[in-house]
């Protein structure tokens, strides 16, 4: 998809699990007579990572630029806004959508209490079950 500056790019992650990531690519393609410097300038949120943050690229060349979204507790991105700048030029406005919450499971207990256990020289087993039950769609 080719952007265009003054119009918005959204860049949704979608919906996934805690402590998983997702991953855009964004292309920088210089089809100019020159090289040119980026810039990414954002809020800054310890969920999202953008490598590089800034750069050149060169007459000629494409520089792929990693957007990564991983979270490590439930969380949500709403219309969460970056920009591209090229330096002396025109800017890109992005907006990343995406949501990471924790697996819907159920245990039949939270906690199992063992009681006493000796050690002998021929050991007794001592069971318990935890039973874990999807309850997600």
């Amino acid at each position: 998809m080719r952007v265009a500056s003054g119009e918005a790019c959204k860049l949704n992650f979608g919906e996934f699990f805690v402590n998983e990531s997702r991953t855009k690519q964004v292309e920088l393609t210089n089809e100019g007579d020159f090289n040119f410097d980026f810039q990414w300038k954002r809020i800054a949120n310890k969920n999202i990572t953008i490598s590089p943050e800034h750069g050149t690229v060169h007459k000629g060349s494409t520089e792929t630029i990693t957007i990564t979204y991983a979270p490590t507790a439930e969380n949500t991105l709403k219309n969460y806004k970056a920009t591209l700048s090229v330096l002396s030029g025109p800017k890109y406005d992005f907006n990343f959508d995406g949501a990471a919450r924790k697996p819907g499971v159920r245990l039949n207990q939270h906690v199992f209490d063992f009681g006493q256990c000796f050690v002998t020289s021929q050991p007794v087993p001592n069971k318990k079950t935890l039973t874990i039950t999807n309850i997600d769609n």
